[in-house]
């Protein structure tokens, strides 16, 4: 007879396309729609995905940012937002000023030194 080496016994094993865990999930990316306008009536004649994302229209002369958004029920939602500017002066005093008063508040609480002292 024949004489072969010992080999192991060999299995058929079916190659099946190994899929690899995708490691690039990519990530919804955020950004801004929307553009800059000069009135209110230019942002609500701004037309707008239908997706229901917020669109921003910025009004740089009037100090105003307006919104604008499709509502589940179709219908669109534009929101103002103005700038506030507070003119009234805020009422702050200065170190000295505050230091003055001070002084002048123990001035006042300190003990009389001309008091007489009771005799008993």
């Amino acid at each position: 007879m024949y004489n072969f080496p010992q080999q192991p016994p060999y299995y058929y094993q079916p190659q099946y396309p190994q899929r690899q865990m995708e490691q690039n999930i990519q990530m919804p990316q955020n950004y801004l729609k929307g553009r800059p306008v000069v009135s209110i009536e230019e942002a609500r004649a701004a037309q707008i995905d239908l997706d229901g994302s917020i669109h921003i229209f910025t009004d740089i002369g009037n100090k105003r940012i307006y919104t604008k958004q499709i509502n589940l029920d179709g219908t669109a939602t534009l929101n103002v937002y103005q700038l506030v500017e507070d003119s009234a002066p805020a009422g702050y005093i200065t170190r000295e000023e505050f230091e003055k008063v001070i002084q002048r508040l123990r001035e006042e609480l300190k003990p009389n030194q001309q008091t007489e002292v009771p005799n008993f």
